[in-house]
């Protein structure tokens, strides 16, 4: 009986291990998303780039993200876009490390 609470134990704190590192490695991505698409803003259309390569969910929210708000005319747009664009980069991560 010993054992297995001893094993329960080990499972319970190896998985929550993995969720925090899970959710670290997708704060990082979020705060890449965030840092490319201030680039982008500023003018530097190539801001990223190489980030994105290694990168699936920024690139794939980039992507989404671009088609469905073409146009920001204000900072608050833009500002707005890139909380969004943020969040939806921590989410789509958190959903791909939860599923491997």
């Amino acid at each position: 009986m010993g054992k297995w609470i001893l094993v329960s134990l080990l499972l319970v704190l190896t998985a929550n291990v993995q969720a925090q590192e899970s959710e670290a490695k997708c704060r990082q991505a979020s705060l890449l998303a965030e840092a490319i698409m201030a680039g982008r803003q500023n003018g530097d259309e190539k801001a990223g780039m190489l980030e994105l390569a290694k990168n699936h969910w920024v690139a794939r929210q980039l992507i989404e993200t671009v088609y469905e708000f073409p146009q920001l005319d204000t900072a608050q747009k833009r500002h707005e876009l890139t909380e969004l664009f943020k969040q939806r980069v921590y989410e789509d991560c958190l959903v791909d490390t939860q599923n491997d």
